[in-house]
């Protein structure tokens, strides 16, 4: 079913989006991409991060697709100034680059998903689907490149890093990835708020992070999750 179907199902508006990329024809296939498959409606384009932001903040669409590669504001930076602002709205990462710095910086400045151009039709339309329900979400191609380079850092993979997580850290991480809150957490591992919030500390500490989204991108370069596995 695709996400246009869901939402005529729930009754909801279509989803407002926003498109950054300075390929014009690259912007209008994704335009008839999301339109068509998606059910979503196109409130404006853009080609470079700054006409981007500034869009954003007048329109306030639910989501902006961005290509990371934007002239003259890149797209990490343009989501970090998009966040700041509109905490509330999603943003997906959109790019040529599987390299895990790419990945990991989009990730840290905000985006809930990250496809790489290579990717099918279909692994943009489950981000869309994936990130406006909280989740977050990586195309195979992007997740190839986490895997390798994690692989190579570590030798071995599955030593030292996954090492560093208890098992119920690890639950705890890959429920993050889900999009669940804290409550949300608790009641799935049966534990209470507070040691729920005591296991997120230790996992932060761990993982030498500051938050909620920067622990998943920082689990998912060392391997310690899969973002396509439920």
């Amino acid at each position: 079913m695709g996400l246009g179907a869901v939402s005529s199902a729930q009754g909801a508006p279509p989803l407002s989006v926003l498109i950054a990329d300075d390929h014009p024809l690259f912007r209008e296939a994704l335009a008839r991409l999301l339109v068509e498959g998606g059910g979503c409606r196109i409130v404006a384009q853009a080609d470079n991060g700054l006409d981007a932001v500034n869009l954003t903040l007048e329109l306030v669409p639910n989501i902006v697709v961005l290509d990371l590669g934007l002239p003259v504001l890149n797209g990490i930076e343009a989501t970090r100034r998009i966040k700041a602002a509109c905490p509330g709205i999603t943003v997906i990462g959109l790019s040529v680059h599987d390299d895990p710095e790419h990945i990991s910086a989009m990730l840290q400045a905000g985006a809930l998903a990250y496809v790489t151009k290579d990717s099918p039709s279909a692994d943009i339309l489950r981000a869309l689907s994936e990130a406006t329900s909280g989740r977050i979400f990586a195309s195979q191609s992007a997740l190839r490149g986490l895997a390798l380079a994690s692989q190579a850092a570590r030798g071995e993979p599955s030593a030292t890093d996954r090492m560093r997580l208890t098992t119920r850290e690890l639950q705890v991480v890959r429920l993050l990835v889900r999009g669940l809150s804290n409550r949300e957490i608790a009641d799935e591992v049966s534990l209470s708020v507070a040691t729920v919030k005591g296991h997120l500390e230790s996992l932060f500490a761990k993982l030498q992070v500051d938050g909620r989204t920067e622990a998943v991108a920082a689990a998912l370069r060392l391997g310690l999750v899969d973002v396509n596995k439920p």
